[in-house]
C-alpha cells in the first residue's frame, strides 16, 4: 500500500524505505540524541530526526513514561482497486450501524490523483469480542463499498492490507481533563529528535497536519538560523 505514496515523491529528494524488519536507532548514552540509524542493512545519519511512530515506542526508546490510553480496537484494511471510487470525496464518515466502516479514506484526493487507493476504517471497544480474520474485514468492507454505491461490478480488489491495533478516539477523561499519553517535554531540549505526533491520546487529524507542517517547518528553520542544520541547496 505504501508504494502507491512513493511511486508519487521526487526519488531525486525523497528516498522512503518500505519493508523495514531490522530497523534499530543508536542513542548516545545518558542523552536524547540519535547517532545514527540502521534499516535494511544500510547506516543513516542526520543532523535532526523526526518520529512518527507510537509514543509507546519512543518512551521505551528514551527512557519516558509512557500511558496506555487505548480503549478501543481499530480495524484498518488497505484496498488498492483497479480503478477509483465513484466519489469525488476524499473522506467519507459512515453513520449506518448496518456498516463495519466508521471512516472511508481516499488518500490520493488529497494530491488530486486518480491512484485507486482506499482505507477503510473501523473501531469498537477494546473489550468486545471481534473478528480477526483479515478475509472477514476484507468481505465485510467490499459488502459496504458496494451497498454504498461507492464500487461497482467494474470494479475489483488487486490489493489488501488488513492491520488491527489499539488507540484512543476520546480525546478527553471523566472530568474534561485532556488525556495523553506521554508528554513530549520530557525530551530533552537539546535532543536532535522531534516528535511529529506530540500525544497519540487525542490526536485529531484535522488539527495534525496543519500543526505537523508548521511545527516541522519550524525545527528546520530555527536549526538552520542556529547553524545546527544547513539549509537547502
Amino acid at each position: 500500500f505504501a508504494e502507491g505514496f512513493v511511486r508519487h515523491f521526487d526519488a531525486r529528494r525523497i528516498e522512503v524505505l518500505t519493508g523495514v524488519d531490522d530497523l534499530a536507532i543508536a542513542i548516545r548514552p545518558g542523552t536524547h540524541q540519535i547517532e545514527g540509524v540502521r534499516a535494511r542493512g544500510r547506516s543513516f545519519t542526520a543532523a535532526q530526526y523526526f518520529w512518527a511512530g507510537s509514543w509507546t515506542a519512543l518512551g521505551a526508546l528514551l527512557g519516558l513514561p509512557c500511558q496506555d490510553t487505548a480503549t478501543d480496537r481499530v480495524m484498518l484494511g488497505s484496498v488498492r482497486l483497479n480503478r477509483p471510487l465513484d466519489t469525488p470525496f476524499h473522506e467519507i464518515l459512515v453513520g449506518d450501524p448496518a456498516h463495519r466502516i466508521n471512516r472511508i479514506h481516499l488518500p490520493a484526493r488529497f494530491r488530486e490523483s486518480d491512484d485507486p487507493l482506499v482505507q477503510i476504517e473501523f473501531a469498537v471497544p477494546i473489550a468486545e469480542a471481534w473478528p480477526t480474520s483479515a478475509g472477514e474485514w476484507q468481505a465485510e468492507g467490499w459488502a459496504s463499498l458496494r451497498r454504498l454505491g461507492l464500487a461497482g461490478p467494474m470494479h475489483t480488489v488487486e490489493e489488501f492490507d488488513y492491520r488491527a491495533f489499539t488507540m484512543h478516539f476520546n480525546g478527553f477523561g471523566a472530568e474534561g481533563e485532556p488525556l495523553r499519553d506521554a508528554d513530549p517535554r520530557l525530551i530533552a531540549s537539546d535532543s536532535n529528535l522531534h516528535a511529529v505526533v506530540p500525544s497519540m491520546a487525542n490526536l485529531n487529524l484535522n488539527r495534525h497536519v496543519p500543526r505537523t507542517v508548521r511545527d516541522v517547518t519550524a525545527v528546520l528553520a530555527t536549526r538552520c538560523d542556529a547553524g545546527l542544520l544547513e539549509p537547502p541547496a
